[in-house]
C-alpha cells in the first residue's frame, strides 16, 4: 500500500494525508483552507495535519501561528509546534485565548461527537474564534447545524464528491463591521451639513 494511503481507518473515511496534496481539490481537505492568510489557527481534530499543511502552502508567504488539538498523538513529523493530546471539548472549555481561524474536523468514525452540537461547546466555539470559523459537515446536514447560529453567520458552503464545510463568521465581526460602517456615514453626513 502506497505511503498516501496509509491514512485510511478502518471504516474507510479518510482521515488526514501524510503528504497534503494528495487529492487536492477532491476532499474537505482543501475545502477547508480559509479564504485569505491568518497570523493564528485552531485545528480541532489534528490527525495529520492535513489542512493546516495546505493553508501554509497556499498562504505561504504569511506566518501563521498553528495549534492542534487531537486525541491522538500525529507522528512526530507531522506534529504542529503547539500541539495538545486532549478531547476538544476540554480543550475549548479552557482555552483563554482568540484565534483568528478556527477549524472543527471532529469525527470519530463517520460520526461527529456529540458535544459539538451542545450549547456549552458552541459557546467555547463562539468565544475563542476571532475572524472565521470552518467545520468539516460530511456525512450530515447544513441543518444539523443550527446551534451555532446563536454565534455565527454562514458565509460559505462547499462541497465536493460526498464532502461539505461550512464557513461562519462570528457575529460580533459583522455587527462590529456594521458598527463602523455606520460611524463612517455618520461622520461623513457630518462633514456634509
Amino acid at each position: 500500500m502506497s505511503q498516501e494511503l496509509k491514512e485510511l481507518k478502518g471504516t474507510d473515511v479518510i482521515q488526514g494525508f501524510v503528504i497534503p496534496e494528495t487529492l487536492f481539490g477532491y476532499t474537505a481537505f482543501s475545502l477547508m483552507i480559509p479564504p485569505y492568510p491568518m497570523s493564528s489557527a485552531l485545528f480541532l481534530g489534528w490527525n495529520f495535519g492535513t489542512t493546516a499543511a495546505l493553508m501554509q502552502k497556499v498562504w505561504s508567504p504569511f506566518y501563521t501561528d498553528i495549534t492542534g488539538v487531537d486525541l491522538q498523538e500525529p507522528p512526530e513529523n507531522l506534529k504542529p509546534e503547539k500541539f495538545f493530546n486532549y478531547s476538544a471539548d476540554k480543550f475549548v472549555e479552557w482555552c483563554d485565548r482568540k484565534f483568528d481561524f478556527v477549524c472543527i474536523d471532529l469525527y470519530n468514525g463517520n460520526v461527529i461527537p456529540d458535544f459539538v452540537f451542545s450549547d456549552k461547546f458552541v459557546d467555547g466555539i463562539g468565544r475563542i474564534t476571532g475572524k472565521m470559523l470552518a467545520i468539516n459537515l460530511t456525512f450530515y446536514n447544513w441543518i444539523d447545524f443550527m446551534t451555532y447560529d446563536k454565534h455565527f453567520i454562514p458565509d460559505a458552503c462547499k462541497t465536493v464528491n460526498r464532502d461539505k464545510v461550512m464557513f461562519m463568521v462570528p457575529k460580533v465581526v459583522i455587527s462590529n463591521g456594521q458598527a463602523r460602517e455606520e460611524e463612517s456615514e455618520q461622520k461623513e453626513r457630518a462633514l456634509i451639513q
